[in-house]
């Protein structure tokens, strides 16, 4: 549960009955989540007219020819297309792609906490530019005690 809005003053969830703080005197959240907005950060690509037209290479410089070559060329990619044939139209849509994965930011494994940053990859760019770091978001950071596990669906 997010406690924002109507939720702000609340202090367990609604659903599981957890407490939203430690226990003692001060308030100290137990899982914390940072959003960092995207539309920012997709508007920047499409002001420089370089990276505005490279934001149209998966359509129209892609080679099709069945090999492997860009993170969008999985048969997944071509299915979603087919499912949703009034988004794939426009070749301007961003096409992203989602990856998370936990570390300990104190590097002991001893410690009970962790970290997760969850990171969109913008598949419209060619493939020499589309894993660079200039071109990986940040979009949510997690920071809890223990990972998200199977309710990370929950924070995206």
């Amino acid at each position: 549960m997010l406690f924002m809005g109507e939720d702000e003053e609340k202090d367990k969830c609604e659903i599981c009955e957890t407490y939203r703080y430690k226990e003692g005197s001060k308030k100290i959240a137990l899982k914390r989540m940072r959003y960092f907005p995207l539309k920012p950060r997709l508007q920047k690509l499409f002001m420089s007219s370089k990276t505005a037209s490279l934001m149209k290479w998966h359509a129209e410089e892609r080679p099709d020819d069945g090999t492997f070559r860009h993170p969008a060329d999985p048969q997944a990619c071509k299915e979603f297309d087919k499912q949703s044939p009034s988004f794939a139209s426009d070749v301007r849509n961003v096409r992203l792609g989602l990856a998370a994965d936990g570390f300990n930011p104190y590097g002991r494994m001893s410690v009970a906490h962790s970290t997760w940053p969850v990171v969109l990859i913008v598949y419209n760019l060619p493939p020499w530019l589309c894993m660079k770091q200039c071109f990986l978001f940040i979009s949510v950071l997690i920071d809890c005690p223990k990972g998200p596990g199977n309710k990370i669906d929950v924070y995206l």
